[in-house]
């Protein structure tokens, strides 16, 4: 008996095996009879871990599946922005990307296929900009069910304050609504705010180790966004704990999961000497208060192990979300998270000699014992948990046979995004520009000079970084033209900073004054 001559019952059992997506598109692409034996329905899917990659246009996005230890291309969106858009579900993404020039362009791309599904209008004229033009001045958003797009940043002004940005952008509106509000008590690591946000009855709900906050957006009259900021409560449970034990609340993870709003709050405890320390995972959910008709203060409630027996939580930034374990056929079990932890970023690395790295690791709500899956490759955005999300393949379609079977006769295409068995891509040697230098203002305080070369890397060959009284300098060949790379580099986050980049050759103004070599020398 050929492959050909299977039992149409026999290949609806594999089909309702398939949990991978590269296995779902095999399977399509074996036969006729194998694709004509197969139901509409697409099983789910298991996530995949996203890394990313640099706004510079050359720069690809990883896609790493830690079940099949496998990694896929992104296909390349050329753009000089580009941003990651969480689902309002949190189980899908979008990607918004920018064009320079005499009339920038926004797009939203559909990364699984890179065709762009939308054209949306540009950012207002004396906005958050900065004055360059094409530059996508949030950090964060979300995609609505209804269509609409909402943009958001949070940057601090001050030890114990911080501005959250936000921009609103409803189906059939010709521009965008901006404004900001006031958020206090902010907790940072590193420099970087770390605060979680999830979409949740009109609000955009943030929380932190410190504390909640709740952000109304309402666009009012004229195309002005009021954003009304509102604490739900200044001390949250995973807090309670005192700040000299262990173990201490390190992230927070907000997500929507059967209709209400919950917190995974990770614990570490850093006096353990595994690498990372004792890690937990605890869940509260938000309940409303507790007056008549759901008045009252919002309060937190914690989730115990038997309430989520049946679902796997997937953690990470910007967006997390749960999955019904029994959607997942079984590949996976119930009652576990799976989350990144980066060794230098909980400050054990540092302290301890701990090599530097970021590995996936499943905790168990049964037992409360957190594992290592795999540790996840070296650059290419893999080296920071912050920017390693979690993203839920949806393929809308599948090409006909014969397409497909061109595509494989061809081999991997890196640009298009098809599946590659390497556990790491690495794209073909670029060719650089002569070598330049670039001040570098605004640092966050904490990163060295290491972390500095990583993140300029991406834009071109470094061959010198160095941090010095908050300052950072960096000589790099360049991977296009200049302009672009500064285009690219100026006013883009860094642990949660808006960069200020100047070239060597420019005197920064300002803030950006580079203090004097030797005390006796006149300035210029």
């Amino acid at each position: 008996m050929s492959w050909a001559d299977l039992p149409p019952d026999l290949l609806r059992l594999i089909y309702g095996r398939l949990r991978e997506t590269g296995d779902f598109v095999r399977f399509h692409s074996t036969c006729q009879a194998w694709r004509d034996a197969a139901p509409a329905t697409l099983p789910e899917f298991l996530p995949w871990l996203l890394a990313p990659g640099r706004d510079y246009p050359s720069s690809t996005a990883q896609l790493r599946s830690i079940f099949s230890k496998t990694t896929w291309c992104a296909p390349r969106t050329y753009g000089l922005r580009k941003r990651w858009l969480a689902t309002e579900d949190g189980a899908g993404a979008w990607l918004l990307t920018s064009e320079a020039g005499p009339a920038p362009s926004l797009r939203l791309v559909d990364p699984f296929t890179g065709a762009a599904a939308a054209v949306l209008p540009p950012f207002p004229a004396g906005s958050r900009t900065g004055g360059h033009r094409g530059r996508i001045p949030y950090a964060n958003g979300f995609v609505l069910a209804d269509g609409a797009v909402v943009l958001f940043s949070i940057e601090s002004f001050h030890k114990h304050g911080c501005f959250v940005m936000a921009a609103v952008l409803r189906p059939g509106d010709a521009a965008w609504a901006e404004g900001k509000g006031i958020l206090m008590d902010c907790a940072s690591c590193g420099g970087s705010i770390v605060c979680a946000a999830a979409y949740h009855d009109g609000e955009i709900v943030l929380a932190d180790v410190l504390q909640v906050d709740t952000v109304k957006l309402r666009v009012a009259s004229g195309g002005v966004l009021d954003v009304i900021v509102t604490p739900i409560r200044k001390d949250p449970p995973w807090n309670c704990f005192p700040r000299k034990l262990q173990p201490q609340p390190r992230r927070i993870y907000t997500f929507k999961s059967r209709g209400e709003l919950l917190a995974a709050c990770l614990l570490l405890d850093t006096t353990k000497q595994d690498g990372g320390g004792a890690m937990s995972v605890s869940v509260y959910a938000l309940e409303p208060g507790e007056g008549g008709g759901g008045r009252g203060d919002p309060r937190w409630v914690a989730r115990d192990a038997w309430s989520l027996r049946d679902r796997v939580l997937f953690l990470g930034f910007p967006a997390s979300f749960a999955v019904d374990a029994a959607r997942l056929g079984g590949a996976v079990s119930g009652g576990c998270a799976y989350f990144v932890h980066n060794s230098w970023e909980a400050g054990v690395a540092r302290r301890k000699n701990v090599p530097e790295a970021c590995r996936v690791y499943r905790y168990s709500f049964e037992d409360g014992g957190a594992a290592a899956v795999e540790e996840l490759p070296t650059g290419a955005g893999w080296d920071n948990e912050l920017l390693i999300t979690w993203f839920a393949p949806r393929p809308s379609a599948i090409a006909p046979v014969r397409e497909i079977r061109e595509r494989l006769l061809q081999g991997p295409n890196k640009q298009q995004g098809a599946p590659c068995a390497t556990s790491i891509i690495r794209a073909p040697r670029a060719a650089f520009g002569p070598p330049f230098t670039f001040f570098v203002g605004n640092l966050p305080s904490g990163v060295g000079s290491l972390k500095l070369e990583q993140f300029f890397a991406g834009f071109g060959e470094v061959t010198d970084a160095r941090v010095k009284c908050s300052f950072g300098f960096v000589t790099m060949a360049p991977i296009g033209e200049p302009d672009d790379v500064f285009a690219a580099l100026d006013g883009e986050y860094f642990f949660g900073h808006v960069l200020r980049v100047k070239f060597a050759e420019e005197r920064p103004e300002g803030p950006f004054v580079m203090p004097l070599l030797a005390p006796n020398k006149a300035r210029k």
